[in-house]
């Protein structure tokens, strides 16, 4: 995918309404990502963290933070959850 094409794309992910996205931020300091998508009444969750911080329970915390964002609590059987591993954010 060129630039052009995924700057398209992702200013359409951004305009979803069914689509959010958040940055963790600890001490000022970017930890982590963490969205949800909204499917009817489903919700899928998506989090990332960065390898320094793995281990220090700020996945829970930013998908708790999340879910206190979306106005609700996702019951456990209700969301996808899809953690993902990925390298440091830039």
């Amino acid at each position: 995918m060129g630039r052009e094409e995924h700057a398209r794309w992702l200013r359409g992910i951004l305009a979803s309404p069914k689509r959010k996205i958040f940055i963790a931020e600890l001490n000022g300091s970017p930890v982590g990502t963490v969205r949800y998508d909204l499917d009817g009444a489903d919700y899928e969750l998506s989090w990332t963290v960065a390898p320094e911080c793995r281990g220090r329970g700020v996945g829970k915390s930013i998908v708790r933070a999340l879910m206190a964002v979306a106005g609700r609590p996702v019951p456990a059987d209700q969301a996808a959850l899809d953690e993902r591993v990925r390298g440091p954010l830039a």
